[in-house]
């Protein structure tokens, strides 16, 4: 579990946090630009991050009593105005919930950033309550001087995969707005859409837009934030295959298997405990064999497991297929994958 910063956490605790976190986000391509929102515009420079298609703008002096930390994903480079897609903006001292940031320590001391649901926009139906409504990523609790809070964990301060996580979460942020701002608006009924939505092809969507929520009670690791960075991986290197990704409610990615008509079924996973690969297996199994398709279990996991482990994993018809980190992104390996699918 998280622990929020406190009373007892001094100015001092907020501002090297808040360096870290600036530290963290300094390496990228420095850009003048001009930002604003709703009844604002203000010309800065901002940071763009290429690689996962990030700006980023952060300042400890705009305001009183918080700091300035904007998001968005338009390219500076192609657009003049940038829009905030969402601003993660903790307190100069301690934790304040009708803030949208707050830093937080895990279980080893390291500071992480998170997100209180708190988001804007001027528009009709944008609220902290519909946040919570619409978002579709997993919730973490953090504890802090009155209780506990549910929060987006965005990752350790430090983290060099943090602007590829902000990416996704501002991306998720502006689909919860437009979701949110349209709930607000008539639409078709029910009956129809269900008939609209029996058209509809299988499609992958990212995990942020998926539609099942997880809570992270306890134990929060960085590596619970890099679940959805592993499947972006994944379902990219599915695409160099000429195959078509997709997921639902219960399954992490699934591809149609041309080859003998069936479906080859991947469940990710951020690490090789042992609590994680039974629940693996139990997702493997009963998914795999919930639907009439001939299917192909695959766990992905970022280490190999044991030897006894993988032997186990291959008497019940699970292949296991590696992934690695360079230079904060996941990779999988293209070759290796296609030696899995038969």
């Amino acid at each position: 579990m998280l622990v929020a910063f406190g009373d007892t956490d001094t100015a001092r605790s907020s501002r090297e946090a808040f360096e870290l976190l600036r530290t963290t986000l300094a390496d990228g391509q420095r850009r003048k630009a001009t930002i604003g929102g709703r009844g604002f515009s203000t010309a800065r420079m901002v940071i763009w991050h290429p690689d996962v298609g990030l700006w980023s703008l952060l300042d400890r002096n705009e305001t009183p009593n918080r700091f300035w930390c904007c998001y968005g994903i338009e390219d500076p480079g192609n657009v003049r105005n940038l829009d905030i897609a969402v601003e993660v903006n903790p307190p100069l001292q301690g934790t304040d919930l009708r803030l949208g940031g707050a830093f937080a320590r895990d279980a080893r001391g390291r500071i992480h950033l998170c997100h209180t649901g708190k988001i804007g926009g001027g528009r009709r139906g944008i609220s902290k309550t519909a946040f919570f409504e619409h978002y579709r990523g997993k919730l973490t609790e953090m504890s802090h001087a009155r209780g506990l809070a549910n929060v987006v964990d965005l990752g350790p301060v430090d983290s060099t995969r943090l602007p590829a996580r902000l990416a996704r979460f501002a991306k998720e942020v502006l689909r919860v707005k437009a979701a949110a701002h349209a709930a607000q608006t008539p639409h078709i009924s029910s009956g129809a859409k269900q008939r609209d939505n029996r058209n509809k092809p299988s499609v992958f969507t990212p995990e942020f837009s998926g539609s099942r929520r997880a809570y992270a009670r306890s134990g929060t690791t960085e590596a619970e934030a890099d679940h959805g960075l592993v499947v972006d991986a994944l379902v990219t290197a599915v695409e160099r295959l000429h195959l078509v990704p997709n997921n639902d409610q219960q399954r992490d990615l699934f591809v149609a298997n041309h080859r003998d008509g069936g479906e080859i079924l991947f469940e990710v996973k951020t690490d090789v405990r042992t609590t994680s690969i039974y629940t693996a297996v139990g997702q493997l199994l009963l998914n795999g064999r919930a639907h009439q398709r001939e299917t192909q279990l695959v766990l992905v996991v970022p280490a190999p497991p044991t030897a006894q482990t993988r032997d186990a994993l291959g008497a019940i018809g699970i292949h296991v297929l590696e992934y690695g980190w360079q230079r904060g992104k996941p990779e999988i390996s293209t070759p290796e994958l296609r030696r899995l699918i038969r």
